[in-house]
C-alpha cells in the first residue's frame, strides 16, 4: 500500500500513476519527450482590451472617457462630484502642491486676469520650471525612509 504509513491514493491519482508508467515513466534524466505542456500566457504579453465606457446618468458632467468610470463609481456608491473649485481655489492648490508655498496676491491677480484657456497649464508649466519646485521636493525625496 502506498504511501507507507500515510492515506491511501484515490483511484484517479492511482490511474495518473499508472498511465505514467504506461507512457514508460518518462523522467528528467530521461530522454523520452515529455508531453508538451501549455504554459499560462503571462498578463503582460496579453494584448490590451479597451473597456466599454459605462454608463452614467449625469453625461453632461463628463469631459473626457476616464470620467465616465469615475462618475459610474461615484453613482454606484450614491455620491455626486464635487462642485468645479474656484480659480483661486485651484491655484492655491497648486502651488501648495509644487511649491510648498500658497501663491503671492500678484500672482493671484495676474491668474484671475488670465483669460486664455491656457491660463492654468502656464501656471503649472512656471511652477515646474521655478526653484521652488525643486526645492520642494528635494525635501520631500529627503525625508522618506531611504534617506535616514
Amino acid at each position: 500500500m502506498m504511501p507507507y504509513g500515510g492515506p491511501q491514493l484515490s483511484q484517479n491519482e492511482i490511474a495518473i500513476i499508472r498511465k505514467w508508467i504506461d507512457d514508460g515513466a518518462p523522467g528528467p534524466d530521461s530522454n523520452a519527450p515529455l508531453p508538451p505542456v501549455k504554459a499560462p500566457k503571462h498578463w503582460a504579453y496579453a494584448k490590451p482590451v479597451r473597456p466599454a465606457l459605462p454608463e452614467v446618468k449625469d453625461a453632461a458632467w463628463c469631459r473626457n472617457p476616464i470620467d465616465r468610470f469615475i462618475l459610474a463609481r461615484l453613482e454606484k456608491q450614491g455620491l455626486k462630484p464635487a462642485p468645479e473649485a474656484s480659480k483661486n481655489t485651484l491655484l492655491r492648490r497648486v502651488y501648495l502642491d509644487l511649491t510648498g508655498l500658497p501663491p503671492s496676491p500678484q500672482e493671484l491677480s495676474a491668474f484671475l486676469a488670465d483669460q486664455s484657456p491656457e491660463a492654468y497649464e502656464k501656471v503649472v508649466d512656471r511652477l515646474l520650471a521655478s526653484s521652488h519646485y525643486g526645492e520642494r521636493w528635494a525635501l520631500v525625496a529627503g525625508s522618506g525612509p531611504l534617506c535616514r
